[in-house]
């Protein structure tokens, strides 16, 4: 298998896969490389990193969900593969520029719907 297609294969495995525990290791093994080797490769072929890949695609799957869901943002933030929702209140806030706020009155979402910052993350079709 050439590189770009085992790079391609594994962003569709993320893709498929976001909402699980995922890393550079487990996905480089999966795909019979070492850890340094794959993340190397990954980069060199999609200028993104695979951490920064999977981050992406947990907060573009996150970001479909809060626009057509009445689902909590814990629940979402979760569903996504995030570890907690202040990992995933920090990556939003880092990487797009919406604004989450929560009113007192409850979970009234106030977004800047601006743009998304992801506008460099590779979605394979």
């Amino acid at each position: 298998m050439y590189s770009h297609e085992v790079i391609k294969s594994a962003m569709e495995y993320i893709v498929e896969n976001y909402n699980e525990d995922l890393n550079c290791n487990f996905i480089a093994e999966k795909f019979a490389y070492s850890e340094y080797y794959f993340h190397r490769l990954f980069k060199h072929i999609t200028n993104i990193s695979v951490t920064d890949y999977i981050r992406d695609m947990r907060l573009f799957f996150a970001a479909n969900k809060l626009l057509d869901s009445k689902d909590t943002i814990l629940d979402i933030c979760l569903s996504c593969g995030f570890e907690n929702q202040r990992t995933f209140d920090r990556a939003f806030k880092e990487n797009t520029d919406w604004h989450l706020k929560i009113s007192a009155f409850g979970m009234n979402m106030l977004m800047n719907l601006s743009r998304i910052k992801l506008s460099e993350t590779i979605i394979i079709d």
